[in-house]
This record gives C-alpha cells, structure tokens and sequence, in this order.
C-alpha cells in the first residue's frame, strides 16, 4: 500500500507544480485564471400560453364527457 501512496503523492506534487506553471504562464499573458464554473440555476419549465389554453380546453373536454356519462347513468 505504500506504493500506491508513494505514487499518488508525487502525482498530487506534480499537479501542483502544473497548476503553479500555469498560473505563471496566465500572468504573462495577462489574463487571469478562470473563475471557477458554479452550476447555473435551473429554470422553472413554463409552457406556452397555447399549451395551457390546450390543456385547459382538454381538461374540460374531459370533464364534461365525465358529466354526461354519469347523467346516463343516473337517468337509466
């Protein structure tokens, strides 16, 4: 097992050393490091004005196809 820490220590160290290069190569350039990416806030889906009037419409439908077939059903 000590291997493997050997190993992930000098791979830790050389990702140090790459990012401090890095930042050292941005500074020459002038720009600046890259903030880091935050994930953005998802958006409330929203339908369309057409597909509520739709959906609306559908559900009337339904419920008045509902109420007749219970008024035959009363009325048998």
């Amino acid at each position: 097992m000590s291997d493997i820490s050997n190993v992930i220590a000098r791979l830790e160290k050389q990702r140090a050393n790459i990012d401090s290069a890095i930042a050292a190569l941005r500074t020459l350039e002038g720009s600046h490091a890259p903030a880091p990416k935050v994930a953005a806030p998802r958006k409330k889906s929203r339908f369309s004005a057409e597909a509520r009037k739709r959906i609306a419409d559908a559900v009337r439908k339904r419920w008045a196809e509902k109420k007749a077939a219970d008024a035959k059903k009363v009325k048998k």
